[in-house]
């Protein structure tokens, strides 16, 4: 199964964001193996021949064995680390997340 998510690269880890109740979460969760695939666009090369088009990317696969996450730190480190994956430097502008 493939879903698009978002997700933020920590050191070796990938944090992948997701809902508890996310029925891929939830396989993971339970020891099924984990593919992550993410394809960065650098830029279109457009070319006067359709046939010619192309693009300037960077790609990677990552497979491996998914966990959740549970401590309330690394957490909220993780959330941190995927919205500024998202946006550069929003984390100091929103309001902080509150416990649950």
């Amino acid at each position: 199964m493939v879903i698009p998510t978002l997700h933020a690269r920590c050191g070796e880890v990938v944090y992948c964001h997701g809902s508890v109740a996310s029925r891929t979460l939830k396989a993971l969760a339970a020891g099924a193996p984990a593919c992550l695939t993410v394809s960065l666009l650098d830029g279109l090369v457009l070319a006067r021949s359709a046939m010619h088009h192309s693009a300037n990317y960077r790609s990677v696969v990552l497979i491996g064995e998914a966990r959740s996450v549970e401590e309330p730190a690394e957490k909220l480190a993780a959330f941190e680390a995927i919205v500024e994956h998202i946006v550069p430097g929003r984390w100091r502008d929103v309001r902080a997340p509150t416990e649950p």
